[in-house]
């Protein structure tokens, strides 16, 4: 007769359980999902300044042999191609920068790279970004196409959203 209590006090205590966890689960949903508004449309100007403070961040997304001097020097090598597109780019030392580039360079595994680039600032926050598949075989290349296209939008400017 004990043994038999013991069982019965066990089935209670999960049945409770059990139905605690049944009243506690949100009813079904039997409307149809809302359709989400499209983004909208935001267009910006070109940037017409005589000169852009930019600060590059890097990083890569995956394990890189060296990061640490990767993030000492890619700084600079991207600026220089900045700069060959157009001299209006400076790096800001001690000062609010006009632009900051987040870069991080990807990796197929097979030694081809790309970089996902994201642009914030001029008070605005974000601004723009841009991907380069990873069919790079060499660094310089791949840096000099994302100062490419990264001065495109900057002396061109961009849209974003659902723009028609």
């Amino acid at each position: 007769m004990k043994n038999r209590n013991s069982y019965f006090f066990t089935a209670l205590v999960i049945a409770g359980f059990f139905l605690m966890a049944l009243a506690s689960t949100p009813p079904p949903s039997y409307r149809a999902p809302r359709k989400v508004a499209p983004e909208p449309c935001v267009t910006h100007a070109a940037v017409t300044s005589s000169t852009l403070l930019v600060k590059i961040n890097f990083d890569a997304g995956y394990n890189m042999k060296d990061l640490f001097a990767a993030r000492e020097n890619f700084p600079s090598l991207f600026l220089e191609a900045l700069k060959s597109r157009n001299s209006v780019y400076r790096i800001s030392d001690g000062v609010t920068p006009n632009l900051i580039f987040a870069v991080t360079i990807t990796n197929d595994g097979y030694n081809h790279y790309g970089a996902n680039v994201t642009v914030n600032g001029l008070g605005e926050g974000y601004l723009f970004n841009y991907t380069l598949a990873q069919e790079y075989v060499t660094p310089d290349r791949l840096i000099d196409d994302m100062a490419k296209r990264a001065n495109e939008f900057i002396t061109q400017g961009w849209h974003r959203g659902n723009c028609k």
